[in-house]
C-alpha cells in the first residue's frame, strides 16, 4: 500500500486477511473483508465525499449489494 495509507486488522502470512479497515490517502475508508492482501468479500466503503457503498467486493472492485 502507499506510504501514508494504513491498515488495521488481521494478517495471514504477512498479508491482509480477515476483518480489517483500510485508510486511503484520498480520505476514503474501507471496512470489511480481506483475502490474501486484497479487498474481497463483504464490506463498506466510505468515500471522502460522504457516499457510502455497502456490499460485496472482489479484488478491490464493488460487485453487488445484499
Amino acid at each position: 500500500f502507499a506510504k501514508s495509507e494504513r491498515y488495521i486488522g488481521e494478517f495471514y502470512y504477512g498479508k491482509f486477511n480477515g476483518a480489517g479497515k483500510y485508510f486511503y490517502n484520498n480520505g476514503d475508508i474501507y471496512e470489511g473483508d480481506f483475502h490474501y492482501g486484497e479487498i474481497t468479500g463483504w464490506g463498506k466503503l466510505i468515500k471522502n465525499d460522504g457516499e457510502i457503498v455497502i456490499g460485496e467486493f472482489v479484488k478491490g472492485k464493488y460487485v453487488s449489494r445484499d
